[in-house]
C-alpha cells in the first residue's frame, strides 16, 4: 500500500502514454521538444514551455511525437479539494491557447520545482518541494481555477442551469456507493426522466449511467492505490453490483483489471530506480534551466514604491486622433425615448465630449416594426434620431435586434425583454430600402455621410455555415442599400469576442474577403472574461490576465490580417471590466485607472473605443434602490461622475500631440508651450476578487480584493522646453478625494437622498486640485508627482509669461 501523496513529481522523455481516467489533477510542463496530447475528445498540441492542466476524472493520452521532455506534477484531488475548501474543483489552464503573465508565474514557479529534483534524491519530502508545490496550487486556484457557477456554462444558453449542475454533482458524489437510479435523480429534483436524460447528455457529453460509473471508477482506484481492501470489498463500497462487472468498466478505462491495477502499483513503489536513466534525465533538465537557479517569482519579493524615471524632448512630437473618446453605448434604441436617460445623455456629451451614441434594437416592436408589415412607421425612430442631432451629436446604428438582460456574474442574466423579430432575406431588404429612403427624405446627405451603422453577428453561431452565409447575404444587402443612398456612410460588421474560437473567426472574416460588399470596419467586443472547452464541457471565467486587453487585441489583428482584412480599421464597439451590472468594483477607483490603463495599452491598435455603458440608469431594475448598485456606467444613476466617468473627462483633456507615454502615462502639448499628462497607478486585482463571486464583493471593505497598494513616483523630464516660469495645476481621483463609495460610507449607505443630499454628492465627487509653480533648468522641466493605489491625474502644465 502506497501513503498517498498530495504533490509527486516525475520527469519523462519521449514515450506514448495508454489513454487513462486520471483520478489526480495533473500539471504538464514541457521543458523540452514538442508533444500531442488528447484530453476527452479534444486534441492540443504543446510547444516547448507550454503548460497544460489535465483535470481529474478526465480521459487523457500523450500521444508519441519527436523527442520531448516532460515534467509532470500530480496533485491528489481529494487532498486538493480539502486545501482550497471546495467540494469540486477544475482548472481550466492552456498556454498554448492563451498566453500571459499568469502563465509566465506559473512557469517559474514550476522551474523553481525542478531545483528540488535535481539536488536531492527524497525531495518529495522537504519542506522546500512542499512549500514550492503549495506555490504552485495557490498559482492555479487564483488564476485558472473554474468556479462551480463558471463550470459546464454554456455560451449559448441564457441560463446555464449552474445550480441544477450542482445540485447533480452533490447528489452524485454523495451517493455513489448506494444503487442510485436516474429516476431516484429525477425524483429529487422534480423533473421527468426523459427531460433528465436529455439535460444529462447536453451538459455532461455522456450519460447518467456512463458519468456515475466514471465516478465509481475514480474513488475505486483511490481505494486500491490507497488501501489493503479486498478488491470484492472495494468494487461493493463504491456501488457496483457485482465484482465481474467492476472488472470489466475498470479495465475498459484503465487497460488493467483491478488486481493488475493494484500489483502494478506496489511494483512501482518497490521497484529501484534506472539510475543510468534517472541520472540522464537529471542532466537534461540542468542543462534546460541552467546553472543560476531559477528566477524567484515577483509575488514572493518585497513590494516597494515603484519609480518611473524617462526623458522626453518636447519637439519631438506627433499628431493623433482620439480612439478613446469618441463613442459612448447608450443600449437599445427605446432608452433613448425617456427623459431621464436623454439627461444623462446631455451630461455625457456636455461633459466628456462624445460625438457617436451608439444605440441598436431599432426594428422592433418597440418601435412598430415587425417583419410581416407591408408599411412602416419610423415617427419613434425619428424621435431617437432627431434628439440625438439635435444635441450635436451622430448615431452609430447597430441594426442588430437582441435581448435585453441585466448580468449579475459569469453565467447568470436575467432577461428583462426579448424581441421575435425574425426577418427573411426578402423581409429585410424591403425593410431596409424604406427605412433608408426615408433618412434620405428626411435629413441632409451632409449630415448623413458621417453616420456609422453596424450589423450585430450572434457568435452563437459563430462555427455554424450557414448562419454564416446567412450573416454575409444580409450584410450584403444591407451595404449595397446605405451606399446607394450615400457612399460615404460607414458600414462595417462582426460583433464578436475576441477570447474564443480563433480558428472560427478566421475562416469568416476570409469568407467575407470573396464578398462583393466588404465592411467599412470591423467591429469586436470584450469583456474581461475567457472561455474554453475541453471537447465535452464549456465553460467560462473572469480573465486574471492584468493585459487581457492588449493581449487578445493583438492576436485578433493578427487574425483579421491572416484573414486578407488587415487594411480594415477595427473598431472596438463594446468593451468594459465585466459585463456584470452588480459588481462594485464599477464604482471604484480601480475602475478609473483600469480605463486610463487601457487606453493607453491600445494606442496604435484601434481606430475606436465605444465604452459600454454610458449610464448606470440603463442597468436598473426591481433590486437597485441603493444610490451605488455596481452599475457598469460612468455616470451614476443620480446623474453624478464616478471615477470611470473622470477617466474619460481626464482623457478628453490631452492635447492632440504626443510627446511621449509608457505604460503609466501620456504626455502630450499643444506646441504652444503647454503639456498635459494622464497617469494611473491601477494595481492588479487578487485572488479574492476572482473566487468571489461578482455580486458578493463588499463594498465596504474594496481594499482587500487588490494584490498590493503600491505607490507610484512618476519623475518626468521635458527636455527643449521654453525657459522661464510654468504653472501646474493636478487633479487627482484617489481615495480621499472623488472615491464615491467613500462619499456614499460617510453618508451611512444611505438610500433615500434628497435632492440636496445628491447636489452634495455631485460637488464633493470632483477630483482634488492643487496648483504650483515650477521653474525650467537648462531647457529642462522636472515633473515629479506621487500617486497612490488606483489613482488617477491630470497634470497640466501651462507656461507663465514674465
Amino acid at each position: 500500500m502506497r501513503k498517498k501523496e498530495l504533490f509527486s513529481l516525475s520527469i519523462q522523455d519521449n514515450s506514448r502514454h495508454e489513454e487513462l481516467v486520471l483520478t489526480e489533477i495533473k500539471v504538464l510542463f514541457v521543458l523540452e521538444g514538442k508533444l500531442d496530447v488528447k484530453v476527452e475528445q479534444k486534441q492540443y498540441h504543446l510547444n516547448q514551455e507550454d503548460v497544460i492542466v489535465i483535470n481529474s476524472n478526465k480521459r487523457y493520452a500523450v500521444n508519441q511525437s519527436e523527442d520531448y521532455l516532460l515534467m509532470q506534477l500530480s496533485i491528489n484531488y481529494q487532498e486538493a479539494c480539502r486545501q482550497v475548501d471546495n467540494a469540486d474543483i477544475f482548472f481550466w489552464c492552456d498556454s498554448s491557447a492563451s498566453d500571459n503573465e499568469n502563465y509566465h508565474k506559473l512557469r517559474q514557479l514550476l522551474k523553481h520545482l525542478l531545483k528540488h529534483y535535481i539536488e536531492k534524491r527524497d525531495y518529495e519530502h522537504t519542506f522546500g518541494f512542499m512549500s514550492d508545490c503549495y506555490a504552485v496550487l495557490h498559482q492555479l486556484s487564483v488564476n485558472f481555477m473554474v468556479n462551480s457557477t463558471d463550470y459546464q456554462y454554456s455560451e449559448d444558453d441564457e441560463d446555464p442551469y449552474g445550480e441544477r449542475i450542482g445540485q447533480i454533482n452533490q447528489y452524485i458524489h454523495s451517493n455513489y456507493s448506494q444503487p442510485i437510479s436516474i429516476k431516484g435523480l429525477s425524483d429529487q429534483l422534480y423533473l421527468s426522466n426523459g427531460y433528465l436524460s436529455r439535460f444529462f447528455k447536453k451538459n455532461y457529453g455522456m450519460t447518467f449511467g456512463s458519468y456515475l460509473t466514471n465516478v465509481r471508477i475514480f474513488h475505486a482506484s483511490d481505494e486500491l492505490l490507497y488501501t489493503d481492501i479486498p478488491i470484492t470489498a472495494v468494487a461493493y463500497n463504491c456501488g457496483f453490483t457485482s465484482v465481474a462487472f467492476f472488472n470489466k468498466v475498470f479495465k475498459k478505462s484503465y487497460g488493467l483489471t483491478p488486481s493488475e491495477f493494484r500489483r502494478q502499483a506496489a511494483a512501482e513503489d518497490n521497484m529501484q530506480d534506472d539510475i543510468t536513466k534517472a541520472a540522464a534525465l537529471k542532466k537534461r533538465v540542468e542543462e534546460i534551466i541552467g546553472d543560476d537557479e531559477p528566477p524567484v517569482p515577483e509575488e514572493w519579493e518585497e513590494k516597494k514604491v515603484e519609480i518611473c524615471k524617462a526623458q522626453y524632448f518636447v519637439e519631438q512630437k506627433e499628431m493623433f486622433q482620439n480612439y478613446w473618446g469618441d463613442t459612448i453605448n447608450l443600449g437599445e434604441a427605446e432608452n433613448l425615448l425617456h427623459s431621464s436617460v436623454q439627461g444623462h445623455l446631455l451630461i455625457l456629451q456636455r461633459t466628456l465630449g462624445f460625438k457617436y451614441i451608439r444605440f441598436w434594437n431599432i426594428f422592433t416592436e418597440d418601435f412598430y416594426i415587425k417583419p410581416d408589415l407591408d408599411h412602416y412607421d419610423f415617427s419613434r425612430i425619428d424621435a431617437v434620431l432627431d434628439f440625438v442631432l439635435e444635441q450635436g451629436m451622430l448615431p452609430h446604428i447597430d441594426l442588430g435586434i437582441r435581448p435585453v438582460s441585466i448580468c449579475y456574474t459569469v453565467g447568470e442574466a436575467v432577461t428583462k425583454k426579448k424581441h421575435f423579430s425574425e426577418y427573411t432575406s426578402e423581409q429585410w431588404e424591403r425593410l431596409m430600402k424604406v427605412f433608408v429612403r426615408h433618412l434620405g427624405m428626411r435629413y441632409e446627405q451632409t449630415n448623413l455621410k458621417n453616420w456609422r451603422f453596424e450589423l450585430w453577428f450572434n457568435e452563437a453561431y459563430r462555427d455554424d455555415r450557414i448562419e454564416r452565409k446567412k450573416y454575409l447575404d444580409r450584410f450584403e444587402i444591407t451595404c449595397r442599400i446605405i451606399k446607394e443612398c450615400n457612399k460615404d456612410i460607414k458600414v462595417g460588421g462582426y460583433g464578436i469576442r475576441m477570447d474564443y474560437g480563433r480558428a472560427d473567426r478566421k475562416e469568416f472574416l476570409s469568407m467575407w474577403t470573396k464578398r462583393e460588399y466588404q465592411p467599412d470596419f470591423i467591429s469586436i467586443y470584450y469583456n474581461s472574461y475567457e472561455r474554453g472547452s475541453d471537447g465535452l464541457d464549456t465553460f467560462a471565467k473572469r480573465s486574471s490576465d492584468d493585459d487581457g486587453f492588449v493581449h487578445l487585441i493583438e492576436k485578433e489583428l493578427a487574425v483579421i490580417a491572416a484573414a486578407g482584412m488587415g487594411g480594415l480599421p477595427v473598431y472596438i464597439t463594446h468593451w468594459n471590466l465585466t459585463p456584470s451590472d452588480r459588481n462594485y468594483i464599477h464604482d471604484t477607483n480601480f475602475k478609473g485607472s483600469y480605463i486610463v490603463k487601457n487606453v493607453i495599452n491600445l494606442w496604435g491598435k484601434t481606430a475606436s473605443m465605444a465604452y459600454s455603458v454610458g449610464s448606470d440608469i440603463q442597468c436598473v431594475s426591481f433590486d437597485t434602490p441603493k444610490v451605488l448598485f455596481g452599475g457598469g456606467g460612468l455616470l451614476a444613476k443620480d446623474g453624478f461622475l464616478k471615477p470611470s466617468g473622470f477617466a474619460f473627462y481626464f482623457l478628453n483633456r490631452l492635447f492632440p500631440c504626443l510627446v511621449g507615454k509608457d505604460k503609466n502615462y501620456l504626455v502630450t502639448t499643444d506646441g504652444h508651450d503647454n503639456y498635459r499628462i494622464v497617469c494611473h497607478n491601477q494595481q492588479k486585482l487578487n485572488y479574492n476578487y476572482y473566487l468571489t463571486p461578482e455580486t458578493d464583493l463588499e463594498k465596504e471593505s474594496m481594499w482587500k480584493y487588490y494584490e498590493s497598494r503600491c505607490k507610484l513616483k512618476l519623475q518626468l523630464q521635458l527636455q527643449g522646453v521654453r525657459e522661464g516660469n510654468y504653472c501646474i495645476k493636478v487633479n487627482r481621483i484617489n481615495d480621499w478625494n472623488g472615491n464615491v463609495l467613500g462619499i456614499w460610507k460617510e453618508m451611512g449607505y444611505e438610500n433615500e437622498l434628497s435632492k440636496n443630499d445628491i447636489r452634495h454628492f455631485r460637488r464633493v465627487c470632483e477630483p482634488k486640485l492643487t496648483i504650483k509653480e515650477a521653474n525650467t533648468q537648462n531647457g529642462m522641466l522636472a515633473v515629479d508627482e506621487e500617486l497612490s493605489a488606483n489613482e488617477i491625474a491630470l497634470i497640466s502644465i501651462k507656461y507663465v509669461m514674465s
